[in-house]
């Protein structure tokens, strides 16, 4: 439509074509220059600016000298009238058409840069698959680094998150490639030294800050043993997590390990915000909050936050959209948007949400798959390609065009995934307490049937008890083989 409307203005206009007539001398107005804004009342004669009205008349006019030039003597002037005001539609509509398609056809603008950074426990050889997904939707020339912390698996444990947050501030402000700005990719522990570097430093600048499963809001526990064990065995690592939490807020500790600086305990707030030598300074917890760290934040263009319903690594895993327990609480859960970092802004994730630039995603991956090709489909095409990749200019067209009604639409559609979460959380939680039940009734009955066997080798003797001996052995085996195998002895593979 776009097209057809540019070719065939200029016969429209009757056979006037703006690209090739002489330019048209607008008159000139004497508008006064405001003295308040620097000026002098002195007045200017620079051409005013061009009303509909005015275009609609001057389309007219040029209508009429073609009627008074025609042979036929031309049209009424009330035809003439009717006539120069369906062509200044349409010259109007053509030129904003043109304008339009010129807007559109531009080419799309270069990606930035991605840096990648590992979790604990990890590496930047490990981020190398999560790398390739980025460089191949970027494009021939991308510049994607995975950084490197330390000596990655080993400092990433042992040197406290300071120590990591300066080294990760001194790689990225040496990179020359970064200098003009780049987007972030935070995996598990590396996503708060991702917002670390945002917050604290932001030279170079980061445009979109990517968070995979980290442990935004803080960490207590860590349920993947306890998804593992027993219910007696689960129970008591809960107990002793809860007794020797105290510990974690040592001087040696906080110095030693890495994840005892973003160990938040909600029975023990004060504690934490006294002792924590890293997480409560960084989100802002203190009477007297940072106000750069607020400000840098909310210079992104885009911060996303994904979850993972099926971690049990970060805990609470709603921690990883900045959820948390609630204080004096191990099991209700306090969304962001309840929480006071969010109701007073201390960091800006209020003034991100309502200008449409805090994002919530969810998986259902497990911890240590999202970053490899198992993920890759929830991980990076679903929740994050579309903030790295550029779009060019219709995408942010529509998002400036974007109704207020749809915003609050996405707002209330946000609360939904976030109950859809909890839901799935749930429901995990309970397929982890049934396998748990499970286990153990394998474990008790495999130790009944063991039991029976040695009393019946104890009793034994002869010629007879050596072949029983033997056949004691096979059941043993099989036994043995039903408890790896997760099921229950009677029944047997197929």
């Amino acid at each position: 439509m776009t097209c057809v409307l540019v070719l065939t203005a200029p016969l429209l206009l009757g056979g006037y074509n703006p690209l090739t007539a002489p330019p048209v001398a607008y008159p000139r107005t004497r508008t006064p220059v405001c003295a308040a804004d620097g000026g002098d009342n002195r007045t200017s004669s620079t051409p005013s600016r061009m009303s509909f009205k005015r275009v609609r008349g001057l389309f007219g006019r040029w209508s009429q000298r073609r009627n008074d030039g025609a042979p036929d003597g031309g049209i009424s002037d009330s035809r003439s009238a009717v006539g120069s005001g369906r062509i200044a539609r349409y010259g109007v509509t053509a030129l904003g058409g043109a304008g339009a398609a010129a807007l559109l056809g531009r080419r799309k603008p270069q990606a930035l840069p991605v840096v990648i950074v590992h979790g604990i426990l990890d590496s930047a050889a490990n981020m190398e698959e999560a790398a390739g997904w980025v460089r191949e939707a970027l494009g021939s020339g991308a510049y994607v680094r995975c950084i490197e912390i330390g000596n990655g698996e080993v400092d990433s444990l042992t040197k406290p998150m300071e120590w990591q947050l300066v080294q990760l501030a001194e790689q990225l402000k040496a990179d020359v490639r970064l200098r003009g700005g780049f987007n972030m990719i935070g995996y598990s522990q590396g996503s708060l030294l991702a917002r670390g570097f945002v917050q604290r430093y932001n030279e170079p600048r980061v445009h979109t800050l990517v968070s995979w499963v980290g442990p935004q809001a803080g960490q207590y526990g860590c349920p993947d043993w306890e998804a593992n064990w027993p219910e007696l065995a689960a129970s008591t690592v809960v107990y002793l997590n809860q007794l020797t939490s105290a510990v974690w807020y040592s001087e040696p500790l906080q110095a030693t390990l890495s994840f005892s600086n973003y160990w938040r305990d909600p029975l023990r707030l004060e504690l934490y915000r006294q002792k924590s030598t890293f997480l409560a300074d960084l989100n802002n917890e203190f009477a007297r909050p940072n106000k750069t760290y607020s400000s840098n934040l909310k210079r992104l263009e885009a911060f996303v936050l994904v979850a993972s319903a099926a971690d049990t690594i970060i805990v609470p895993r709603e921690s990883s959209w900045f959820g948390f327990y609630a204080p004096n609480s191990t099991s209700e859960i306090l969304p962001l948007r309840q929480s006071a970092l969010y109701r007073q802004d201390r960091l800006g994730l209020r003034a991100l949400d309502r200008a449409g630039k805090l994002h919530f995603a969810s998986c259902e991956c497990k911890h240590r798959e999202v970053p490899s090709e198992t993920c890759r489909l929830q991980v990076w095409d679903a929740a994050t390609k579309r903030y790295l990749v550029p779009q060019g200019a219709l995408p942010g067209l529509l998002q400036w065009l974007r109704p207020k009604t749809l915003q609050e639409k996405e707002s209330v559609a946000m609360e939904d995934h976030q109950a859809g979460l909890k839901s799935q959380l749930d429901a995990a939680e309970t397929a982890a307490a049934a396998e748990r039940a499970h286990r153990l009734h394998l474990e008790r009955e495999n130790a009944r049937l063991r039991a029976m066997f040695d009393e019946r080798d104890a009793s034994g003797g002869g010629v007879g008890s050596a072949a029983g001996r033997a056949g004691n052995g096979a059941l043993r085996g099989l036994a043995e083989a039903a408890r790896k195998a997760r099921r229950p002895l009677g029944r047997s593979a197929e």
